[in-house]
């Protein structure tokens, strides 16, 4: 008992300002995400794509150096046609659909772009103006903007200092922040995750890091719930007034506390106990197979974006406008999305036993994160793999094995709330709310008791002449 109350004391003193900060700033994050492009901001920024460029799809894919190219798409960046070509491995480039030669994205270019793309979401960028291009910022660090390094931050100099990022490989706006939006996530986002520039943009450092880090909190919030419980049988002085207030305060919200201090060590998971959830490289070959052929497609409305893919096969196009959609390259009747039958085509070679895929409902558990409100997603049971694909773009979105569904709960049930019950419902956010407070208000305590007894300690300790 004494060994553990030791432990759990000094630990404390080490995490205490940690669990203050993680309770605080979690409060704040669940009002002000950290900052992105949506699906559908994305969307209303894209320029109408008018006249065909002068190359055609599939003289493209004869000049481009991408190997087994699975996914091609067409876009106006600054006014200028742009091809993206996208292979099994992962590889991308642009292509000029002007010139044919590979991309090149200036500064001018780029404040082009961004001012087209605030003029489509209505944003004013009369003022706009290049800042700087740097492969990273505050606001950049996640790994997605890795194949758009260096990007361009186009500060628009509108009434919500907005800036646009842009890539200076794909000529595509990736990115917008606002002043509100930066500002809190100083105080939300930037803290929680520990993510300063300086090391968050060195991620094996980053990970190994925070995750050590979470794991010593973790061991705090165990050997203090053995601690409490222990101390039930024993009563305590009057004058322990504070750590009377931390024991019982931490006895009544334990539970919480403990769930989410070990779930968020197991968001630094990244495959160390839980699978990823990305398919395999031999399952995207199988998912993909077959020759990329981008037939000519004649446009009667207003277009933004097309883009060609391989599924099971066969080459699909899909239009983006104002609503997006999937229409399949042999000139059937335009659908939404990809039927079931094609999704069906393209995930029986996965495995031997995959049952017929199924739409996956808003309130399924097992759902995951949406990239926009009418995304559609199906659901493929191949033994116990279950395989989600995007009936939009026949994207891969995730692969559930048994140790990603444990995952689900251990994590995004324990620590977002992310519960079927709740997902849609406000009392999801009076629970987060009402936890995080209390937990804030026993961390707090737990600052205090440290600083008393780092006192206690300084002064015990002698002095030299």
């Amino acid at each position: 008992m004494r060994t553990l109350a030791l432990l759990h004391r000094w630990l404390g003193v080490a995490c205490c300002l940690l669990f203050f900060a993680w309770f605080t700033t979690g409060l704040v994050m669940h009002f002000v995400p950290f900052p992105h492009l949506t699906e559908m901001e994305r969307r209303a920024g894209l320029e109408p794509l008018g006249q065909p460029p002068r190359w055609a799809p599939a003289e493209i894919l004869g000049r481009t150096t991408v190997r087994d190219p699975i996914r091609l798409k067409l876009f106006r960046s600054g006014g200028e046609p742009v091809y993206l070509v996208e292979g099994l491995g992962g590889q991308r480039e642009a292509l000029d659909g002007s010139s044919g030669e590979r991309l090149s994205v200036t500064g001018d270019r780029a404040l082009a772009i961004a001012r087209a793309h605030a003029a489509s979401r209505s944003l004013e960028a009369a003022a706009a103006a290049v800042a700087v291009l740097e492969p990273y910022d505050q606001w950049s660090v996640p790994n997605r903007f890795d194949p758009h390094r260096p990007l361009f931050r186009v500060s628009l100099n509108d009434l919500y200092d907005t800036s646009l990022y842009v890539s200076s490989t794909t000529g595509e706006v990736v990115l917008d922040t606002t002043a509100r939006e930066r500002l809190w996530n100083w105080a939300g986002s930037v803290i929680h995750w520990i993510y300063p520039t300086v090391l968050r943009k060195h991620w094996h450092t980053w990970d190994r890091t925070v995750w050590w880090l979470s794991l010593v909190a973790a061991a705090a919030a165990v050997s203090g719930t053995a601690v409490g419980v222990m101390r039930l049988k024993h009563r305590q002085s009057r004058r322990a007034l504070l750590l009377r207030y931390h024991h019982l305060l931490g006895l009544a919200c334990m539970t919480f506390v403990l769930s989410w201090i070990v779930s968020g060590w197991l968001s630094m998971d990244h495959g160390r106990i839980f699978s990823t959830g990305r398919p395999t490289a031999s399952d995207l070959a199988r998912l993909y197979e077959g020759s990329l052929v981008p037939l000519p497609l004649a446009v009667t409305e207003p277009v933004a974006e097309v883009e060609w893919f391989v599924l099971g096969g066969k080459t699909h196009v899909r239009l983006v406008s104002a609503a997006a959609g999937s229409v399949d390259a042999s000139d059937r009747p335009r659908s939404t999305h990809l039927s079931l039958p094609a999704i069906a085509t393209a995930t029986a070679p996965l495995r031997e036993n995959c049952d017929h895929p199924f739409w996956v409902e808003p309130h399924d558990a097992y759902r995951g994160r949406v990239d926009a409100d009418d995304q559609l997603v199906a659901r493929a049971v191949c033994g116990s793999l279950w395989f989600h694909v995007d009936a939009a773009t026949g994207r891969v979105v995730e692969v559930l094995d048994p140790s990603r569904r444990t995952y689900r709960w251990l994590f995004d049930a324990a620590h977002t709330f992310d519960i079927p019950a709740l997902r849609h419902s406000r009392w999801r956010t009076v629970a987060i709310v009402t936890l995080t407070i209390v937990g804030a208000l026993f961390s707090a305590s737990g600052v205090a008791l440290a600083w008393r007894r780092l006192q206690k300690s300084s002064r015990r300790v002698p002095t030299t002449v």
